[in-house]
């Protein structure tokens, strides 16, 4: 837009209206979206306290559906689990070379290779181990 176009321009806050930040300055983007979802977090808290709680909210009840998703397809191709246990455990030869050779490794990396039997099982059970 021209700035000779009719419209007058300046502080949007100054009397009342077009923002909410402190000094008469809009709130951001960010703002207002942080502000909404605080409401709406605060309307959930309250609906699930009138209404008992039903253990746990919506949170908790859309979290379980990706992990059922997930295991059909494992199901369905096995020898692709098996690629993938393979790798873990070269993944885990390879840590335990590393810690031979005196490398000090992470505490994921140990549990790597504290987890290394159970890998070994689920490829057994596979039946391509």
């Amino acid at each position: 837009m021209r700035k000779d176009d009719g419209v007058i321009r300046g502080p949007l806050n100054a009397a009342g209206g077009g923002g909410g930040g402190p000094g008469g300055k809009p709130a951001s983007a960010s703002a207002s979206k942080n502000a909404k979802r605080r409401q709406k977090k605060a309307a959930a808290a309250a609906a699930d306290a009138a209404g008992g709680g039903g253990g746990g909210g919506d949170g908790a009840a859309t979290e379980p559906a990706p992990a059922p998703a997930a295991a059909p397809a494992a199901a369905a191709d096995p020898a692709k689990k098996a690629r993938a246990l393979q790798k873990k455990l070269r993944q885990i030869a390879e840590l335990k070379e590393k810690q031979a050779g005196g490398a000090v490794l992470e505490a994921n990396q140990l549990s790597k290779i504290e987890a290394e039997a159970t890998l070994r099982a689920e490829l057994e059970a596979l039946g391509l181990g």
